[in-house]
């Protein structure tokens, strides 16, 4: 592990101790789930650490954070609605590295690990694409105007013109509450749900209910992490050939700089 991985793990270490302490249910996400699996930690060239939780869970979660002014035990926190976050999900960061590491992608300072919500979406394709679109025209206007040249508009936007001037007569914290209404708007009836929050294209981020009701403990470094039971056809339907190791020219780290 290099001293990013580190003091990342580190971290994770305390926030699952926190989670287990509270009852807070979560899995592994993203490459956090292909390092589990293909390295049995970090993948090599990776720099950060996501997890995720269903709607539920994650309400729980805030609602600790919120009882604990902006905490959970000791650690520092940003939800979705704190000051200076434009992301639809949460962050727990270690405030000790905030001097000595960036993040690239956002302008952020320390370390962070991404704390996802899963929301039900529509079990109709069509309802679920136009849903997918307005969130990423939404979320694209809050980003904008908190990150500012972090996250420029460019050609593919054209088309949401009308939608995003219209947007933009809201204020900020308007915008968020439209954006979690959003996210929020279908219910458990339906057998998919989806991270809002990933980069990925649509439907690439879905989670289907019995692919992630069980979960078992897999070796991440020297501890443990939550992997959903049905990882295999999650990370298929994201990446495809998860097991295969990417190009040498795409193993870099996507995130943090170290000053």
């Amino acid at each position: 592990m290099n001293s990013v991985q580190k003091e990342i793990l580190t971290l994770f270490k305390a926030l699952k101790s926190e989670l287990d302490a509270n009852h807070i249910q979560y899995i592994s996400a993203g490459g956090t789930t292909i390092g589990a699996v293909r390295h049995q930690g970090f993948i090599p060239w990776d720099d950060d650490m996501d997890i995720a939780m269903e709607r539920q869970a994650f309400e729980v979660f805030r609602a600790v954070v919120q009882h604990n002014d902006g905490k959970i035990g000791n650690l520092e926190v940003i939800l979705p609605e704190t000051t200076g976050n434009a992301f639809c999900y949460a962050k727990v960061y270690s405030s000790s590295a905030e001097d000595g590491f960036y993040d690239k992608t956002n302008g952020m300072r320390g370390l962070f690990i991404d704390i996802f919500p899963l929301d039900f979406v529509s079990s109709n394709k069509i309802h679920r694409y136009a849903d997918f679109l307005h969130f990423k025209v939404l979320n694209k206007v809050i980003l904008q105007r908190q990150l500012g040249s972090h996250s420029p508009f460019g050609p593919k936007w054209l088309p949401f013109t009308p939608m995003i001037f219209w947007y933009q007569s809201f204020s900020l914290e308007n915008l968020k509450q439209k954006r979690l209404k959003l996210m929020t708007t279908r219910k458990s009836n339906h057998a998919i749900l989806t991270n809002y929050g990933g980069p990925y294209k649509f439907d690439r981020d879905n989670y289907l209910t019995n692919e992630i009701k069980v979960s078992s403990e897999l070796k991440f470094e020297d501890t443990t992490i939550k992997v959903p039971d049905g990882f295999d056809t999650l990370l298929t339907r994201t990446y495809g050939d998860y097991m295969a190791l990417p190009p040498e020219k795409d193993r870099e780290a996507g995130h943090i700089l170290k000053k």
